[in-house]
């Protein structure tokens, strides 16, 4: 590595670090176990500061995972952030429930904590953990509305001769006949396991906000319950709806993530998990800790400091001064009040 590159590096990690007061993490990977060990260990090895930042990408993992990530930020540092500079999914999100503030701009993407589990006798393929429930639900539109219609028809074709109650009881007892089966393909223990994992995801989303103190129950059930889909797009409004604090990211937040490259904008393949720190000009750490994943060109993760990456993804906003443990400016739409005030 070029001693200009590593003097731009440092200067950047310099103003950031400066600017927020933080110790800067970046996790570009699927939220599991493995990713766990590698933040802990960074964690560890490089904390200096009461703050910490971690930019965040991906689209989303094991809930236990992450669970003790926000956990591992919120006992180790007093104040915890994350800037999604893009995608940061479903079990992504649990983590940004555990932040203190979070820093997105029009490009950011969270998701709803939907558990996804694997298809039976299928390899690969999962599905999401909602699809029980909404199974469920739209089974029961179409009971009430073939019961229904049974009802009238019985009732008008009648003429007049069968009473309400007879027409009910035959219109119940036909419906009934006729969804049976469709209902006797629901197996109850999938049914189960699936509320289960889903209340797993609710209950570990109540306890990051109690700490936290940036979202409440209420927008902890709107993201386990609240959306259609797995895959729906939760963007820098959507967000400032269900959190108190949603900030815009500064300059220096987005000259990081331009050298970081493509691994900023799309979870790293492999993934990279590193901390943030300057670099000599050989290329590895100035704090000679010697971790893995220290240096992008150390690791062969891909991630290059001079990579170029989308330095122009910016918005034409002031970031808030001081950094993310005082008061700051808020988005526009910003929060007025509250929303409705396993793998993930």
């Amino acid at each position: 590595m070029s001693n200009e590159v590593a003097e731009k590096w440092n200067e950047i990690i310099d103003a950031a670090e400066a600017e927020y007061d933080a110790d800067i993490y970046f996790y570009s990977a699927p939220i599991d176990d493995e990713g766990f060990g590698a933040i802990t260990q960074h964690v560890t090895e490089n904390k200096r500061r009461d703050r910490a930042l971690l930019i965040l990408v991906t689209n989303g993992g094991l809930a236990n995972s992450a669970y003790q990530i926000a956990r591992l930020f919120q006992t180790q540092y007093k104040h915890f952030a994350v800037f999604t500079p893009s995608r940061c999914k479903s079990a992504g999100t649990l983590i940004v429930l555990g932040a203190s503030m979070i820093f997105m701009d029009p490009f950011s993407e969270l998701g709803p904590l939907d558990v996804q589990l694997f298809k039976q006798n299928e390899i690969a393929s999962r599905k999401s953990g909602l699809l029980s429930r909404s199974a469920f639900d739209a089974m029961a539109d179409a009971s009430f509305e073939l019961y229904e219609r049974l009802m009238m028809s019985i009732t008008l074709r009648s003429g007049g001769n069968a009473s309400f109650k007879l027409a009910s009881e035959l219109a119940a007892s036909m419906a009934s006949t006729m969804m049976a089966p469709v209902y006797a393909q629901i197996n109850p223990e999938v049914v189960g396991s699936e509320n289960r994992d889903l209340n797993v995801a609710f209950e570990y989303g109540v306890r990051l906000v109690q700490t936290s103190g940036n979202a409440s129950g209420q927008s902890v059930f709107k993201l386990v319950y609240g959306y259609p889909s797995h895959d729906f797009i939760i963007d820098v409004e959507e967000a400032s709806n269900l959190f108190d604090a949603v900030r815009f990211p500064s300059e220096a937040l987005y000259q990081i993530t331009g050298l970081l490259g493509d691994p900023a904008y799309e979870e790293g393949t492999p993934g990279v998990v590193i901390a943030l720190t300057r670099i000599n000009q050989t290329g590895v750490a100035a704090n000679d800790q010697g971790t893995e994943g220290e240096s992008s060109e150390q690791d062969g993760s891909g991630t290059s400091v001079d990579g170029g990456g989308e330095e122009d993804r910016r918005v034409d906003q002031e970031p808030a001064e001081g950094g993310f443990g005082s008061e700051t400016r808020q988005s526009p739409g910003a929060r007025k009040s509250k929303a409705g005030d396993t793998a993930a």
